[in-house]
C-alpha cells in the first residue's frame, strides 16, 4: 500500500434482518452495513480508506474489483446453482429423509478402471 505496494482485501457480505452488512476478517473494526444494498457496497471503499488511515496513518486508495452490477450477476448466479442444488436432492431424497448412495467393493471399481 505504500510506496507502491498493494494488496486485496477479502470483504464478506451478509443479509440479516433486512441489512446488508459487510465485514472483512483481515481489517478488523471494518463494518459498513445499510438497508439499501447498493448504497453500502458502494460505501466500503472509502470505510477501507478511513480505516486504513485512522489505524496506520497510510493513505491510499482503494476501488472495487467488481461493479455492484457484476457483483449482482456472481450473486444471481450462485443463487441459481443453490437453488439447482436443492432441488436435485430433493429429488434424489425421493421424499424421504434419506440420501441414497451407491456402494460398490473396491475390486470391482478397479476392474472398470
Amino acid at each position: 500500500m505504500a510506496d507502491g505496494l498493494s494488496t486485496d482485501l477479502i470483504v464478506k457480505r451478509r443479509v440479516r434482518d433486512g441489512w446488508y452488512v459487510y465485514t472483512c476478517d483481515t481489517l478488523p473494526g471494518l463494518l459498513v452495513a445499510g438497508k439499501d444494498d447498493r448504497v453500502a457496497y458502494e460505501d466500503v471503499p472509502n470505510s477501507i480508506r478511513a480505516l486504513i488511515k485512522l489505524d496506520h496513518g497510510i493513505d491510499c486508495v482503494v476501488t472495487h474489483r467488481v461493479s455492484y452490477a457484476e457483483f449482482l450477476g456472481k450473486l444471481t448466479l450462485k443463487q441459481k446453482a443453490a437453488s439447482a442444488v436443492a432441488r436435485r436432492t430433493e429429488e434424489l431424497m425421493d421424499g424421504t429423509d434419506f440420501i441414497p448412495f451407491n456402494v460398490a467393493h473396491m475390486a470391482a471399481v478397479r476392474a472398470f478402471a
